[in-house]
């Protein structure tokens, strides 16, 4: 199962690669008003403990699908995370 690693904030710091990768075209960015459709899929008893594991995928622009698994509890545990960063921005505000 891939480590799954959270960011509340995106900045130069997180994937400082990203920049000279996307200079010479090693990132497939899926992201725009023409991106395919991102699908997820909870699988019960997708994990080796028998817990519930959340399946993403992924169409890539040369025809293949990219499929990346994780704990249903760790994106559970990433998506409250950004939500206690969002409610201590709003209070911030």
């Amino acid at each position: 199962m891939p480590r799954l690693d959270v960011f509340c904030e995106h900045g130069p710091e997180v994937w400082p690669d990203l920049p000279s990768r996307f200079a010479v075209g090693q990132v497939i960015d899926l992201a725009g008003e023409n991106a395919p459709p991102m699908g997820v899929c909870r699988l019960g008893g997708g994990m080796a403990s028998g817990k519930a594991s959340v399946t993403f995928r992924f169409e890539i622009p040369d025809g293949r699908t990219v499929l990346i698994t994780t704990s249903l509890d760790l994106l559970e545990t990433a998506v409250r995370a950004f939500r206690a960063y969002e409610s201590g921005q709003a209070e911030r505000g």
